[in-house]
């Protein structure tokens, strides 16, 4: 009897163990991963490649985009809303604009298991009728990894005004305004 216990309990304790573990999550390697599909999206809507561009999303009814230019706000939720900006891609005119470049600075990149969000300042330099442009955006990006990639399923663009610089400090919105307004002697 005591042998059974002990080879019962020999066996027992390494499958409990076993079965208790999650596989470690290399975070680096995900956050690549991430950057990664973050700039093909990008490069897909510049090269007009509405299959790539739409191959980079959850195709669901909770996938949701909003979008702040100005004073407009544009909110679209479910892939069938979103799918006709889709297919609109490879209509876009992009001929008034020249020397285009852009950059992703990724400022902050959480990864949860098979979820993760970006924060990301991307920055788009172009002349337009000989003057030249730049656009600032923040874009918070939620992503799933499904089947071993990650897509986005939730991508909201905040177009800023054009700042001399921008600053990331610990302050909160109300402590920001109240520094601007004492800096602008308001």
């Amino acid at each position: 009897m005591k042998n059974l216990f002990c080879l019962i309990f020999t066996f027992l304790i390494p499958v409990l163990i076993l079965s208790g573990c999650k596989p470690v999550i290399d975070i680096e390697k995900e956050k690549t991963a991430i950057k990664e599909v973050i700039k093909a999206e990008t490069k897909a809507f510049y090269d007009k490649n509405s299959k790539a561009f739409q191959d980079l999303y959850i195709q669901d009814t909770n996938q949701t985009r909003v979008m702040l230019v100005g004073a407009n706000l544009d909110v679209t939720i479910g892939w069938t809303k979103m799918k006709v900006m889709v297919d609109s891609i490879p209509f876009y005119d992009w001929s008034s604009q020249k020397n285009f470049t852009f950059n992703h600075e990724f400022i902050s990149i959480k990864v949860i298991g098979n979820t993760a969000w970006a924060i990301v300042k991307y920055t788009s330099n172009y002349s337009l009728n000989d003057v030249s442009k730049k656009d600032i955006d923040l874009q918070t990006i939620v992503l799933e990894k499904i089947d071993g990639s990650w897509k986005i399923s939730c991508f909201v663009i905040s177009t800023l005004p054009q700042p001399q610089s921008i600053a990331l400090s610990g302050l909160s919105l109300s402590e920001l305004n109240a520094n601007t307004k004492n800096q602008n002697g308001h």
